[in-house]
């Protein structure tokens, strides 16, 4: 009898940056990729959450892009901290549909939830 995995297709999103890094041995680990969508657990190098904040960071100084504002927000969950994270500098209904967009049902209210911070500044 063969193996059933999935009854539906399904995609594998994989990002290469070419840029010229200087990382250091804490920067990354070799980890076991796995997912409930795949029968797949490849072994790869991954940077770390630190690693991932500091490059969010230095995305938020260098672009408008709303999922960096989640993503620092969520790395901050997972790393147990508090960030000061800047006031995004878009328009806020672009960045609440931008985000909406990006973000699963269970996660739907976080973008206003997040801009809220600011108005009682």
């Amino acid at each position: 009898m063969k193996p059933i995995f999935l009854n539906q297709s399904f995609s594998i999103k994989i990002e290469i940056s070419k840029k010229n890094y200087h990382l250091r041995k804490k920067d990354y680990q070799l980890s076991v990729i796995n997912s409930s969508v795949s029968p797949l657990n490849p072994l790869l190098y991954i940077y770390s959450l630190e690693r991932i904040l500091y490059e969010k960071k230095i995305a938020l100084k260098t672009r408008l892009a709303p999922g960096d504002y989640f993503d620092i927000w969520w790395i901050g969950q997972k790393l147990g901290k508090n960030f000061v994270i800047p006031k995004p500098k878009i328009n806020k209904s672009k960045f609440i549909d931008e985000i909406n967009q990006l973000l699963p049902d269970n996660f739907k209210n976080w973008a206003k939830d997040f801009l809220k911070k600011y108005e009682r500044r």
